[in-house]
């Protein structure tokens, strides 16, 4: 189910979703079981370090702006050890 989080159930979901920047190109792709909480955390990892995805995060914040978010699908396809996003 693209968008909406799906009913809950006794199946692991996990959110596929896409970070743009402000001119729509995806500039990032990940995957995470909450993902509002993860955008939280990519916001506040982004602080320090020197990744692409934490540079690119920065401009846009020092520019007084955000990434567009996107959930482009739910899948259960997913487990904890490959990650969380």
């Amino acid at each position: 189910m693209a968008g909406g989080r799906p009913i809950e159930s006794a199946v692991q979901m996990w959110a596929v979703y896409a970070l743009h920047d402000p001119t729509g190109e995806v500039r990032y792709i990940g995957i995470a079981k909450d993902p509002i909480e993860r955008l939280k955390r990519h916001y506040r990892e982004c602080r320090v370090g020197n990744t692409h995805r934490k540079t690119w995060l920065r401009s846009l914040f020092t520019k007084g702006a955000e990434p567009l978010y996107s959930i482009l699908e739910w899948t259960s396809d997913w487990s904890e050890e490959n990650g969380d996003g």
